[in-house]
């Protein structure tokens, strides 16, 4: 539900679980949009690309090719490191748009912590302010099917066949 919001031209920004309420036949209903974003087609279309790329990469697991895939589609959007290295530019995409902060012997860092982390590999420059409110509603996301379901959640695959929708334009 919220990437085709997503990727429609304007969507709630907003979903912590405050803003959702469960409907008496079951539908969920987002309410305070004073956290809108507006992407225009070419914004959206970039995003669905790095949507893509991000869930083919899980289910290819690491290599070059899908590695390569996932940093293009993340400087399309315009996010920069110091480096432009593909180890930073696929950090940044799986944590802003993918999976969950990873984990440090065993440890889970913070966003925070895991911020940091990406930024001793290759120093962040740029994150882009058009997909900023985007990056936040897939951390929300995630943040909240921990606390809820207590599982992490890939938003990139649930969200993959929403971006190819935008991608083939449907």
């Amino acid at each position: 539900m919220v990437m085709r919001h997503h990727l429609q031209r304007r969507f709630h920004a907003d979903p912590h679980p405050g803003n959702v309420l469960l409907m008496p036949d079951g539908r969920l209903a987002l309410i305070d949009y004073g956290q809108c974003v507006t992407l225009n087609r070419s914004q959206r279309q970039m995003l669905a690309q790095l949507i893509v790329a991000l869930a083919q990469h899980r289910r290819s697991g690491a290599n070059p090719e899908a590695d390569e895939a996932v940093a293009a589609a993340a400087k399309a959007l315009g996010f920069r490191t110091a480096r432009m290295s593909t180890e930073g530019m696929l950090g940044l995409a799986r944590f802003f748009f993918d999976s969950d902060a990873p984990s440090v012997a065993g440890r889970r860092l913070t966003p925070a912590q895991a911020l940091r982390a990406l930024d001793r590999i290759d120093p962040i420059v740029t994150i882009p302010e058009e997909f900023l409110l985007c990056a936040r509603v897939s951390l929300l996301l995630r943040g909240t099917s921990q606390l809820m379901a207590q599982r992490a959640l890939a938003t990139a695959s649930a969200w993959e066949a929403d971006a190819k929708r935008v991608l083939s334009g449907a």
